[in-house]
C-alpha cells in the first residue's frame, strides 16, 4: 500500500515514516508539511492512500479534503487527528475522507488503524483482539469507535459508547479465553473463542462491524453456529478470509472486556 503523508509536524512525520516502513506491506512514498503541497505532491504520485493531518497552518484538512477527492477520486482519504469529536469527524466524512482516525497513543498501532481505515475489516479487528487480550485496553480502544453499539454475552442490554463499555468491564465475570479464528466478510469480522469460566466452559463468538475505519457494533454469542447463523457467513462462505490465531494465547479477562493477562 503506497502511503502520502501530510503533516506540519515534523518530529510526527518521521515517526510515521519510520513505523509505516516496518511493515512489509507499506510504503510512505512522499509527504508534505502544509495542505496546499500535499494536493500538489499526492496528485504527482497518485498513492493508494493520502493520510491528512486536521490542523495545518494555511489550508488545514478539512479544506483541502474536498480538493483530495476531486483531484484522486479513486485514491483513500483518511484524516488524522489529536482529538476526536463527532462534529469534526461527521464533517471530514462530509469533505470526502474514507475514514476518520485519531492519532494513537501507541503510535505501533497505526498500521492496523490504517488497514482498517482503507477496508481491511480483519487486520484492524486482530490487533484489537491482540490488543484486548493482551489486557492493553486503552490500545484496543483505539480501534473502537466513540459510539460503539456494543451487546455483551452476559447483559440484555446493548451499551452505546466507549464509556459504557468501560464501566461494563469493571463489573463483568472472569473468563479464560483461548482464541481460535477471524472470519473476514466485507466489513463483518467473526472473532471464533473458546471459553472457561468459572463453572463452565463454551465457545462464544463476537461479531464486529467496521465502518469507516472503527468498529462500530460488536455483539457478542454464547456459540460459534449463532454467531454465524446472525452473521450469515462462515468460514465456507465464498470472500470469507480465514485468520488463524495463536492457539496458545490464554489470558484472563472478563468476558467482554480485558484485564491484566494471567501469570503462568
Amino acid at each position: 500500500m503506497r502511503v502520502y503523508l501530510c503533516d506540519d509536524n515534523r518530529s510526527h512525520r518521521v515517526l510515521v515514516r519510520t513505523v509505516l516502513a516496518s511493515e512489509p506491506d507499506l510504503e510512505v512514498v512522499g509527504e508534505a508539511e502544509l495542505g496546499r503541497d500535499c494536493l500538489a505532491g499526492a496528485g504527482a504520485l497518485a498513492p493508494d492512500v493520502v493520510l491528512v493531518d486536521n490542523r495545518m497552518p494555511g489550508i488545514g484538512g478539512l479544506e483541502v479534503l474536498p480538493e483530495l477527492r476531486a483531484a484522486l477520486p479513486d485514491v483513500k482519504l483518511v484524516m488524522l487527528s489529536t482529538a476526536w469529536s463527532p462534529e469534526v469527524e461527521r464533517a471530514a466524512l462530509r469533505a470526502g475522507a474514507d475514514a476518520y482516525v485519531q492519532k494513537p497513543r501507541n503510535i505501533f498501532d497505526l498500521p492496523s488503524l490504517l488497514r482498517g481505515a482503507v477496508g481491511q475489516a480483519g487486520a484492524l479487528v486482530e490487533q484489537l483482539v491482540r490488543n484486548w487480550l493482551g489486557g492493553e485496553r486503552e490500545r484496543a480502544y483505539a480501534a473502537i469507535h466513540h459510539d460503539v453499539e456494543y451487546r455483551p454475552l452476559t447483559v440484555p442490554d446493548v451499551l452505546r459508547g466507549i464509556e459504557e463499555v468501560k464501566r461494563f468491564e469493571a463489573m463483568a465475570p472472569e473468563a479464560t479465553i483461548v482464541p481460535r479464528a477471524l472470519l473476514e466478510h466485507g466489513e463483518d469480522v467473526l472473532f471464533l473463542a473458546h471459553a472457561q469460566l468459572a463453572d463452565r466452559e463454551l465457545d462464544p463468538a463476537w461479531l464486529m462491524t467496521v465502518r469507516h475505519g472503527k468498529v462500530a457494533k460488536i455483539n457478542t454469542y454464547p456459540t460459534w453456529s449463532d454467531a454465524q447463523a446472525d452473521a450469515g457467513f462462515d468460514e465456507r462462505t465464498p470472500s470469507v478470509r480465514r485468520r488463524v490465531l495463536d492457539a496458545g494465547w490464554r489470558f484472563l479477562l472478563r468476558l467482554g472486556a480485558p484485564v491484566a493477562p494471567a501469570p503462568g
